[in-house]
């Protein structure tokens, strides 16, 4: 008899990656002859689908199987208050 058991079925609305938003990740070029670093970014991950990524900067979507974790997030310090400079008289 057919058993209704579907412990062994993952659910369909997992995600099949370990992605988040606000994550950061490489992603390699499928250029064969690209010579170069064959890694690009880091890009900050805006948006998550149970397959896919949507990057900062990236006009389409990423299949999940393309991109890499970054794990050093890129720290950029904000601009200090400008210099001045007080002379007396």
């Amino acid at each position: 008899s057919a058993s209704s058991d579907t412990t062994d079925t993952p659910p369909f609305d997992d995600p099949i990656h370990p992605f988040k938003i606000g994550d950061y990740v490489l992603i390699k070029s499928l250029d064969k002859m690209c010579l170069t670093n064959r890694w690009t970014g880091p890009f900050l991950v805006q948006l998550v689908t149970r397959t896919a990524v949507k990057l900062e900067g990236k006009g389409e979507w990423i299949h999940t199987g393309t991109p890499f974790p970054y794990k050093s997030i890129p720290t950029k310090r904000p601009p200090g208050p400008p210099s001045v400079t007080v002379h007396d008289g």
